[in-house]
């Protein structure tokens, strides 16, 4: 599979970093806000993999309150010479064997997905920049308080930057979340058959078999709908919250899409035109959903889920073929298919390029956050020598499949 590029293009409508130092930004203000989205424009239209992310509009609407902010930038000519936007989100810390969690520590993470956007293309200098940017933000940070950077690429001169430098280890607790995985992309050919012709034969005639077995068995009541205004909103989230409070991740994990967190910002997508989120019904009843967005040339795929009881009929790789097949007969269709951070052999299936990232917290260097950081990393440790234990035994899919079938009873 091939491997993507940096995360920032060479487009020539980039700023030109000046100089100075980082700043944060006040964003108390509607005029403030508007200022900063005009001002990091360049840097996010330079972007290839992940813009959403990065257009704060996004996540907090424009008449929103935007105190759960925290942005870093540095003047340049025609926009930021360098941006850094987080947002806070209260995630506790989980203590985890296996699949279940035993315990948590509360924690609040100014979340950043990526890397900071630099106009900066020389290594030193982008490392240095990085380097000025985590001094910055230190004295901000209380001891219940870390940095997060979700989907970091391992390649990028932040990850070195965080990974090497011993003025970032005295200022911080490094915490890998987990492994670095494969984040999965489709760089989509000119049609959906030259895709389809990408897929390994078997993975082929796999999805294909699954898609016409539906069709029988259902006596071809079988559709997909794509939901992308407000008016139809209220049904989508009603019948896609049904299917996902049937899930593993809504029972155990306690994720799943719920609609009281996602209505505002859907809304928000569709009076843009940007909503593109999806729904198969079998028999008109709803199986399986996709949440997802166009930004630009990207479709972003954020959350997917499916009813259980249709596990046999792999409704989630038969939406995801419907889902390209309605993308490609838009005369706006995307270039590229982001399956967001995380990996899993569904994303590793239909895709076909692919980025190596790490989730990476950064905890204040305190002793309470050693202690914390020591705790966690042990529990780590015991985790994956019990996993280890069970899959030798040869136990570990069947328990699998036992916990997530009775988390969906």
């Amino acid at each position: 599979m091939e491997a993507v590029s940096p995360s920032v293009t060479n487009a020539p409508a980039l700023p030109h970093d000046e100089g100075g130092q980082w700043k944060p930004l006040d964003l108390t203000s509607l005029e403030s806000r508007r200022r900063l989205v005009a001002a990091a424009g360049g840097l996010i239209r330079g972007v290839r993999y992940g813009a959403l992310y990065y257009d704060l509009e996004w996540r907090f609407r424009e008449q929103s309150d935007w105190s759960g902010a925290l942005v870093y930038a540095r003047e340049g000519t025609g926009g930021y010479g360098a941006y850094a936007p987080f947002v806070r989100q209260s995630r506790p810390l989980p203590f985890r064997l296996g699949e279940v969690t035993v315990a948590s520590a509360a924690l609040q993470r100014y979340t950043l997905v990526g890397e900071p956007l630099l106009a900066e293309n020389d290594v030193r200098r982008a490392a240095e920049r990085i380097e000025e940017l985590l001094g910055a933000i230190r004295p901000r940070l209380g001891n219940r308080e870390a940095l997060f950077f979700e989907g970091l690429p391992t390649d990028s001169p932040t990850y070195r930057v965080i990974t090497t430098h011993d003025d970032v280890e005295r200022n911080y607790l490094v915490v890998q979340l987990g492994a670095p995985f494969d984040h999965q992309f489709i760089e989509l050919p000119a049609t959906y058959a030259d895709y389809m012709k990408q897929l390994g034969s078997r993975s082929r005639q796999s999805v294909q078999y699954s898609e016409r077995k539906l069709e029988r068995d259902m006596e071809g009541k079988v559709r997909a709908v794509c939901f992308e205004d407000s008016g139809t909103l209220d049904r989508f989230l009603a019948d896609a919250e049904a299917v996902s409070r049937k899930t593993y991740q809504w029972n155990v994990l306690g994720l799943g899409l719920r609609s009281s967190e996602f209505e505002q910002r859907l809304r928000f997508a569709a009076g843009r035109g940007s909503l593109r989120s999806y729904i198969l019904y079998c028999r008109d009843v709803p199986a399986a959903f996709m949440l997802g967005y166009q930004y630009g040339d990207c479709y972003y795929y954020t959350d997917v889920g499916y009813d259980p009881e249709y596990a046999n009929w792999s409704v989630g790789s038969v939406l995801q073929l419907k889902v390209l097949q309605d993308l490609y007969a838009r005369d706006n269709r995307p270039s590229l298919f982001d399956f967001s951070t995380g990996y899993g052999s569904h994303k590793g299936r239909f895709g076909n390029l692919a980025r190596r990232e790490a989730n990476v917290l950064l905890l204040p260097n305190t002793v309470a956050n050693r202690l914390l950081a020591s705790a966690f990393l042990a529990t780590e440790r015991v985790s994956s020598a019990a996993v280890s234990f069970v899959d030798w035994l040869g136990l570990k899919a069947r328990l699998k499949k036992a916990i997530r079938r009775f988390s969906t009873r």
